[in-house]
């Protein structure tokens, strides 16, 4: 190719190369700020359990459960599955409190949790809820109890069912009661699949607890349920 052909094909290469380098090497404030932060506004499980189908059926019932919280965070929210419902889920009046002893909650520490600023969320079958952030700090490695009522037939609940904690049972709306005096005990875990919580910055390496030995939990028909003992209490 002659030489003035090919100086002119270089020049032209030069002044579409130059906007696509600026591009990259001049990221945008937000660009910069999530660099400097990449875990800023980030939710992260400090809970979780793994949904099943086929539980028990609840009608005008509130279901009081108690989860172990791996890390701390500054808010929380919940998130409830109908993933093996047949038909639509209507939950209401749901809470987050310390756990206290049995059914029991610490005074002082119940806060109400909302869906789209409701009381009450209807989840389609097959669907998950999604809560609202809740102002509340939660504390790593700490129990945490979780009310709500069903207020209608639920149907074959979607569910847990090994849960290593004790879930409460009782008649009518007492999500916000002090404790459930005369409920019904299961151990397995319903309609509730993770506990997020959000930090601002991300955690201390302190805060987080390595993985149990697969030696330091014996078999699962050997144990006795005394209380909470997920990970990482197991």
């Amino acid at each position: 190719m002659p030489h003035h052909l090919l100086r002119r094909l270089a020049a032209a290469t030069a002044v579409l190369a130059a906007p696509a380098l600026a591009l990259t090497t001049t990221p945008t404030a937000p660009a910069r700020a999530a660099a400097a932060n990449p875990t800023s506004g980030y939710w992260t499980g400090t809970w979780a359990t793994a949904p099943q189908g086929g539980g028990d059926t609840f009608s005008g019932q509130t279901i009081r459960q108690v989860v172990h919280t791996s890390i701390s965070g500054g808010s929380a929210r919940l998130q409830l599955s109908n993933a093996f419902g047949s038909a639509p889920l209507a939950i209401s009046d749901v809470h987050i409190a310390q756990a206290g002893s049995g059914s029991a909650i610490v005074g002082g520490t119940d806060h109400v949790v909302t869906f789209g600023g409701s009381a009450t969320v209807t989840i389609p079958a097959g669907g998950t809820g999604i809560s609202d952030t809740v102002a509340y700090a939660v504390p790593a490695a700490t129990n945490l109890a979780i009310s709500f009522y069903l207020p209608g037939n639920t149907g074959p609940s979607t569910f847990h069912q090994f849960s290593m904690s004790t879930s409460y049972v009782a008649g009518g709306d007492v999500s916000g009661a002090a404790s459930l005096s005369g409920a019904q005990t299961q151990n397995s875990f319903y309609f509730l699949s993770s506990l997020d919580v959000q930090n601002p910055t991300r955690p201390a390496r302190s805060s987080r607890s390595a993985p149990p030995s697969p030696t330091a939990t014996p078999p699962v028909s050997t144990r006795t349920i005394a209380g909470p003992t997920s990970w990482p209490r197991a």
